[in-house]
């Protein structure tokens, strides 16, 4: 059998632990929909024309190679950490990326894969968090074939950082109505993500109701975090949330609470970019959390959970949003099942 041809082979930038391969310079894979439905955890394949792919190495230099087979290759012993997937691939190449926008060009043509991610020095990556060495401290492989489509498989696991996104990540089985349904979800949710992946999954295997009551549940912890739940300006708006029905006008809108933290606390709302605090200012947290009592009243209860809990993160701030999980967790102890 001829050797591989090696697409690409290259010192590439991670960010956050991820880098994305598609089909389209426009498609960029979510979390949420790639690993919906699979039992890995490192290679979401289950959004068409692209992958989800997971590093141990959260910043900096990685390995990383791509080689197509014309057949299923032997399995190296140097790689500890493998899983395999199905991939369809609609063009004539596909583009690898860092959520930083940096990209590589792999010539793969169209056609449908077996892809098998190969990972070497997962956990050392992982331990070390981040990489400003110009020397690579964890690899990794895409080995590609021809194949009929398949179920995706773990293969190989050693390490405690492959388990751990293999139980983020990895849900097994999905339900084809909550995958559907999340992928009509208008919130981002890089947020929760980086927080706890896993909330995910949770909240969208919950009923209508359990979404409601969350939602109500975490705008009150936001206005908490805001310092204003005791406010006297705010007394029915915390009433109808601890009753546990819909909040009133002008409460019920986005837009419209825009102004109120400037009209009810004097102050001019900061909004930065993706919810995190630029340089030199910080977000007003009175409005973040009046948001997040408007979310309440989304249509949607998935979306509305979803967009609360953001902006009550958001509310909470770096140091202290992993309290506001904790407390979620007391709350709704089901979360965690």
């Amino acid at each position: 059998m001829a050797g591989p041809n090696v697409l690409l082979d290259k010192q590439v930038d991670v960010s956050r632990g991820q880098l994305h391969l598609a089909s389209d310079e426009s498609l960029w894979p979510t979390a949420e929909l790639a690993f919906a439905g699979q039992h890995n955890g490192l290679c979401g394949a289950a959004q068409a024309g692209a992958l989800y792919l997971m590093t141990g190495l959260r910043q900096g230099l990685v390995g990383f190679t791509v080689e197509l087979h014309d057949r299923e290759p032997a399995l190296d012993d140097k790689w500890t950490e493998v899983v395999e997937v199905s991939l369809t691939n609609p063009s004539e190449q596909m583009i690898l990326r860092n959520i930083e926008g940096d990209a590589w060009i792999v010539p793969l043509p169209a056609g449908v894969y077996r892809v098998r991610y190969c990972a070497a020095g997962m956990q050392a990556g992982w331990d070390l968090e981040t990489n400003d060495a110009p020397t690579p401290i964890d690899c990794y492989l895409l080995a590609v074939w021809p194949a009929a489509p398949a179920d995706d498989v773990i293969i190989r696991r050693s390490s405690e950082a492959a388990a751990y996104w293999h139980r983020e990540n990895g849900d097994g089985p999905a339900d084809e109505a909550s995958t559907g349904r999340l992928a009509q979800i208008e919130t981002n949710l890089g947020v929760i993500r980086e927080l706890h992946a896993g909330l995910i999954s949770a909240l969208t295997r919950c009923s209508d109701d359990v979404h409601r009551s969350v939602a109500r549940w975490v705008a009150l912890q936001a206005l908490s975090a805001a310092g204003i739940r005791d406010s006297s300006a705010l007394r029915d708006v915390v009433a109808d949330l601890e009753r546990g029905v819909p909040v009133s006008p002008p409460f019920d809108d986005e837009i419209t609470v825009m102004g109120e933290p400037a009209r009810l606390f004097g102050q001019t709302p900061v909004q930065p970019v993706a919810g995190l605090y630029t340089e030199g200012q910080l977000p007003v947290r009175e409005w973040y959390a009046l948001v997040a009592v408007s979310a309440t009243a989304i249509p949607d209860s998935l979306d509305a959970v979803f967009y609360a809990l953001t902006q009550t993160i958001i509310a909470h701030g770096p140091d202290h949003a992993g309290d506001l999980l904790e407390c979620l967790y007391k709350a709704f102890p089901h979360l965690q099942d």
